[in-house]
């Protein structure tokens, strides 16, 4: 849903601002005027387009200077004649080339868009700090997809202050328009899931025994998980790294994703201090009684955890449907919408099965806590619809939501895919095949997904220093306190089994030499060990994490730090960490500088 709404939501808030122009007389289609520092590095940008090609192969752009005033009229005249005139010459950029910026008479320039890449970037730098008028031969904002094209050397969005464009095209874009309203309504559709559904589904998981709630677990774990794999995280890190060097964008989103997965540790630890508190003052009994639900009693650490990931999940849902309201098309906002509803739809049967399951709540209460979250979607349309939020904060929002799934499907629900009975064969086919079923639902979504992309720094570097050693360090010893400590080695066992695995990266540097290794391969074995590490750091090691005894706060606050220690020794490399860039053929032909943000 994200990926098919703001690549359209964007590209349509562009066409409303630049929409109030002047007539279609002129030779070009689109013209501004910037306020720009004399020195400073611009960039301009121009991407492929939702159907995998650029708007169109070339665009001439001439760049009158203006001083220190900025009316477009009185560059008109000049730009007029310079696209007129048979003899102008036109420089030709490509991807990565730089210019300066005259500061008298006009630059004539023609944009050649890298087709062996999904981004082309160009960059100007001005002489001196004043107004340019930029004409351009199409609309730039055909050109974008996720982000504005043009920033300046920090990031940000450089905007004009006078802006020229058909009428025609404007009188469309304002149709297009829809009212707060009309967003709030259509938010409230993607809540179908919850009334419509789940009513149906609740009595069915009601009548099963405690027996089948592994298996019911299991599903709930593939949906959940995968909504965080599938759509959550990839799109968060792009939308958080928007105008962000590679190395701080990565640093935000890690930390976002570990800030949601430990909220659900804090409340699991706040719970069990409140649990603990009461039963000491009034008995176990007592406290047994107050928090009883259907099941059992009540793990509001669960409920709270599952309540607050779809809450957040649900919030950016209709943030980005109230910006597709606001700025694009009807048929964007309802296709936007019907996305919505596909993929929440085994979503929301996830979260009520773990509400059931594992929360211990009656139908009643988890229903109610469902729809509860289900209908921030309409808040967040609300917003969205009336306040412009930047791609960093939805993706922050978006990742601490993925953080927050994570705990759930792979820290309180993976035991129960863990711990299998007899038969045991038949026990672990049926749990694997139930979690595939539940992942497989939610990645489907993904067939009619293009993705959203954030902004990324133009200047990343072309090289992998990757900074290894500082990195392995706390890695290898982190490893070593798992085979101690969980696998239960002896310190023998324990070095030799680290220094084979240490071995690997010799066996791993002469296949890099010597073969040609694509980077979908070593993508591939990179997110194998993702998916591996995650499984050891919370699925294994995450309930001595959650585990906490007396004194209860000291204890939390012990393990916590120790986390965080963990984390940032690891963390610390972004310091010095560059990322390796898949470069195609093509871009290795053209020598483009900036050939590695074909990822």
């Amino acid at each position: 849903m994200f990926r098919v709404s703001l690549v359209a939501a964007t590209c349509c808030l562009v066409s409303q601002v630049w929409a109030h122009g002047e007539g279609g007389e002129h030779p070009w289609e689109w013209a501004g005027v910037f306020e720009l520092t004399g020195a400073e590095r611009y960039t301009w940008s121009a991407t492929r387009g939702a159907a995998g090609a650029y708007a169109d192969p070339d665009m001439k752009v001439v760049i009158v200077p203006l001083g220190d005033h900025g009316h477009l009229d009185d560059a008109e005249p000049t730009a007029e004649a310079a696209f007129r005139d048979t003899a102008t010459v036109w420089r030709t950029l490509h991807s990565g080339d730089s210019v300066p910026l005259a500061t008298t008479g006009a630059d004539t320039i023609g944009l050649h868009f890298d087709e062996t890449t999904w981004i082309s970037l160009f960059h100007f730098r001005p002489s001196a700090t004043g107004y340019f008028a930029v004409f351009t031969a199409h609309v730039p904002s055909e050109f974008e997809n996720g982000f504005h094209f043009l920033k300046d050397e920090h990031g940000d969005d450089v905007e004009a202050h006078d802006e020229e464009h058909m009428d025609d095209e404007a009188a469309a874009v304002e149709e297009k328009a829809e009212g707060v309203g009309v967003a709030m309504g259509a938010a409230a559709i993607t809540a179908l899931p919850t009334i419509l559904v789940l009513p149906f589904v609740a009595p069915f998981v009601d009548r099963l025994g405690s027996g089948y709630f592994p298996v019911m677990n299991s599903f709930a774990s593939g949906a959940i998980f995968a909504a965080a794999v599938f759509l959550l995280l990839p799109e968060s890190i792009h939308m958080v790294g928007a105008g962000l060097d590679e190395s701080a964008g990565h640093a935000v989103w890690g930390s976002a994703v570990m800030c949601g997965w430990l909220i659900g540790i804090l409340v699991h630890h706040i719970g069990d201090m409140v649990h603990e508190k009461a039963s000491s003052a009034r008995g176990s009994d007592a406290i047994e009684d107050k928090v009883q639900g259907e099941g059992g009693k009540v793990d509001v650490a669960v409920a709270a955890a599952v309540t607050f990931g779809d809450f957040w999940h649900n919030f950016v849902d209709g943030m980005v449907i109230g910006f597709s309201a606001r700025a694009c098309s009807s048929s964007t906002l309802w296709a936007t919408v019907a996305a919505s509803v596909a993929h929440e739809t085994p979503q929301e049967i996830a979260d009520y099965i773990v509400l059931i399951t594992k929360a211990n709540l009656n139908w009643r209460m988890a229903l109610g806590l469902n729809l509860f979250a289900a209908l921030s979607t309409v808040v967040g349309a609300a917003i969205g619809h009336g306040v412009d939020v930047s791609d960093n904060v939805q993706g922050i929002f978006l990742a601490m939501g993925a953080g927050v799934y994570l705990f759930v499907a792979v820290t309180e629900l993976a035991p129960s895919i863990l711990e299998i009975r007899t038969p045991m064969v038949m026990s672990s086919m049926t749990r694997l095949l139930v979690f595939a079923i539940g992942a497989t639902l939610i990645g489907l979504v993904l067939i009619s997904h293009s993705h959203c992309d954030g902004d990324s720094d133009g200047d990343a570097a072309a090289g992998d220093d990757h900074a290894g050693v500082a990195h392995e360090t706390p890695q290898e010893i982190a490893d070593y306190i798992v085979l101690i400590t969980k696998a239960n080695l002896n310190w023998r066992m324990a070095l030799g089994l680290n220094f084979l695995a240490a071995l690997s990266t010799v066996v791993g540097a002469a296949i890099g030499h010597g073969v040609d290794v694509s980077d979908n391969v070593k993508g591939i074995f990179l997110a194998l060990g993702a998916g591996v590490y995650l499984f050891v750091a919370v699925t294994e090691l995450a309930p001595s994490i959650l585990q906490i005894r007396t004194p209860m706060v000291m204890t939390s606050i012990f393990r916590l730090l120790a986390f965080a220690i963990g984390a940032t020794l690891i963390g610390l490399v972004l310091l010095s960490d560059s990322h390796c860039d898949g470069m195609s053929d093509g871009d290795a032909a053209a020598g483009d500088a900036h050939a590695g943000h074909v990822h």
